[in-house]
């Protein structure tokens, strides 16, 4: 470290060092205290710009924590890599009369790596300190700085850093040099205060006396309700690769050109894959091929090493290894495509079932995967290289209906990814038995597991036969379920299928009460997870993905059992869902239908209420019973 910026470190630990602060729990406002699993009591955030490639950040905080609920705040970690390097950490514990328990001594710091499980290679680690007490409420007061050596991206501040947490003071302070442009989006945050000097600018932001912020479920994106400032460079520079991003054309053409001279593939190995090919000129089936290629070759490997974190390994290094990070994966396979005419796209993606979406409106690094697009005449092709399983151009929750960073040759821009409608994420259940007069039954049932729903099962054929059974058992969840054999057929389409059929008997699927025999007809589907009830919700709420449930059940019956009581038929029909069950008895025969449906889409606060109540209802109909009597 040079002498100017060890100057600036050891001033900005001397921050507030001078005067004691008042951690007494009982100087807490009572209106912040309630409903609060923690109360930050301070958080001061300092970011200075020393270059478009390095800069220094500063934080100091304290957070009262008040029940078992917020024990996770006690235990500290601080990440670091080879571009990013903790210099100094310094933690305290205070009690609730604010009388200071306990110093961490530097040795106390446990240096832990920042291992994911499933990285080859890796450089991040973190320094961790366990700070839990078991008498609460107590104070922990944490204060770091860390050395940033590369500048793809800025600490963003989070100045209410999660739901169910109050501030008492919060600030950011983010200083530059004075040509330089600072760029930032405000959520929920007033303007910041500019001061200028003939040598920088510096940005203030402060915010005080935040109340708790319920967390309210089906909020998506919920990080939107809470006041944050997000950052990010215009100019930048990494291990000596410079780059702009002004604009995602900008950004996109600086992941051109770490990517540039990569394509290495060699004569050999080309020759190889030319030979699968063959005399194949559709597109479409070559792209395929080399899909199923990649499957079969490859496997997936995170490597994430400073400048590597964004960085594709040559294609002749995944060529000769046989695996790489979704990155060179990715690259490997567009190499190979181009070879072969076949132009497509890298990708960058914020890849997760529950991902956050992408601001797309204001351009920076928020991406944490890279997939490839292969652009068709009629259609595209979306290719999740990175897995040995998935079906060919299938995208389902990990990547699909969202924002994405297409890389051209001329840059990136914002496309989004398919979505598959709730017509097409579709559960068929078909059941048919044979109910004795004691109320035992033999039958089948026969599922299908269409689209996102084939993502309940597409592990499936990866198990062995004791999973295979345990998992038909825990999926239909059917009291006195005895499986006798079952079969299965996988079909890897664009949208999947998956079909399972199962011979089974169960003992006492009717209850008898003397004369009477009770069936609940809705045997395998019933709705459990009914969403949670909020008081006066505030935040609108998203379903991410619609879906649909269609049954069939038909149940033979002995001939001296009549139907006594019938429900009759329901339809519950709201914006968001629909709800339809119907039974039908002819001749021994009694059929059930039921179907149910949830519709995606952003609702408004107000209709909450109404959702929990269509759920209830659907609940409650799902219970219903028929009623039979005997004949003597």
């Amino acid at each position: 470290m040079n002498r100017a910026l060890l100057i600036l470190v050891t001033c900005l630990l001397s921050y507030s060092s001078f005067g004691q602060l008042d951690y007494r729990v009982s100087s807490i406002p009572d209106s912040l205290k309630e409903n609060a699993e923690a109360v930050m009591r301070l958080d001061i955030n300092k970011f200075e710009v020393k270059s478009i490639g390095r800069g220094v950040y500063y934080n100091k905080y304290a957070i009262t924590i008040f029940n078992p609920k917020g024990k996770n705040w006690a235990k500290v970690y601080i990440d670091y890599s080879k571009l990013r390097s903790v210099n100094q950490l310094n933690a305290r514990v205070y009690d609730a009369g604010g009388r200071q328990i306990r110093k961490v001594k530097q040795n106390e710091i446990k240096d832990i790596s920042g291992f994911d499980g499933f990285s080859l290679y890796s450089d991040a680690r973190g320094k961790y300190i366990d700070l839990t007490q078991t008498e609460y409420p107590y104070t922990i007061e944490v204060e770091y700085s860390q050395t940033y050596d590369g500048l793809l991206f800025f600490p963003s501040w989070n100045a209410v850093p999660s739901q169910d947490i109050a501030v008492e003071s919060s600030e950011l302070t983010v200083s530059v040099p004075k040509d330089y442009k600072l760029r930032y989006k405000l959520n929920k945050v007033s303007e910041p205060i500019i001061k200028s000097t003939e040598e920088e600018k510096t940005y203030s932001w402060t915010i005080n006396n935040v109340k708790p912020i319920e967390y309210e479920p089906h909020s998506f994106n919920r990080s939107n309700s809470l006041p944050r400032v997000k950052l990010a460079p215009s100019d930048f520079e990494i291990e000596g690769f410079q780059g702009n991003m002004d604009s995602w054309e900008s950004f996109g053409k600086w992941i051109n050109s770490i990517s540039a001279g990569r394509d290495d593939l060699t004569d050999e190995h080309l020759a190889e894959i030319k030979s699968l090919i063959g005399s194949e000129t559709d597109q479409r089936k070559v792209v395929e091929i080399v899909y199923s290629y990649l499957q079969k070759n490859t496997r997936y490997v995170s490597i994430q090493l400073g400048l590597g974190g964004w960085q594709p390994f040559p294609a002749s290094s995944v060529a000769e290894k046989g695996y790489g990070d979704c990155k060179a994966l990715t690259f490997y396979t567009k190499t190979i495509l181009s070879e072969l005419g076949v132009p497509s796209m890298y990708t960058l993606v914020n890849a997760g079932r529950n991902a956050r979406l992408i601001d797309k409106d204001f351009p920076s690094q928020q991406f944490n995967h890279v997939f490839l697009c292969v652009p068709q005449e009629n259609d595209t092709i979306w290719l999740e290289c990175t897995s040995q399983t998935d079906p060919f151009g299938y995208l389902g929750k990990f990547t699909s209906d969202r924002d994405v960073l297409l890389i051209d040759e001329k840059g990136g821009h914002i496309v989004h990814t398919p979505a598959y409608s709730t017509e097409n994420n579709l559960l068929t259940t078909q059941i048919s038995v044979n109910i004795d007069e004691n109320g035992h039954a033999e039958g089948s049932i026969k599922s299908t597991f269409e689209a996102l729903a084939y993502e309940y099962i597409d592990h499936f054929t990866r198990i062995d036969e004791r999973e295979k059974r345990d998992f038909i058992n825990e999926w239909y969840d059917l009291n006195g379920l005895t499986l006798l054999d079952f079969n299965y057929k996988e079909e890897k389409l664009r949208v999947p299928r998956f079909v399972l059929n199962s011979n089974i008997k169960v003992n006492h699927l009717a209850s008898v009460s003397g004369k009477r025999f009770f069936i609940k007809p809705n045997l395998v589907n019933k709705i459990h997870n009914i969403p949670d009830k909020v008081s006066a919700r505030k935040t609108d709420f998203t379903i991410r993905y619609g879906r649909m449930e269609r049954d069939t059940v038909v149940f033979n019956i002995p001939e001296n059992i009549r139907p006594e009581h019938i429900p009759k038929p329901k339809i519950i029909e709201t914006d968001y869902g629909y709800y339809e069950s119907k039974i039908e008895v002819d001749q021994g025969e009694v059929k059930y239908y039921r179907e149910f449906r949830i519709n995606k889409g952003v609702y408004d606060n107000d209709e909450y209420d109404s959702y929990v109540d269509f759920y209830e209802k659907c609940a409650r109909a799902d219970k219903q019973k028929i009623v039979f009597v005997k004949s003597t």
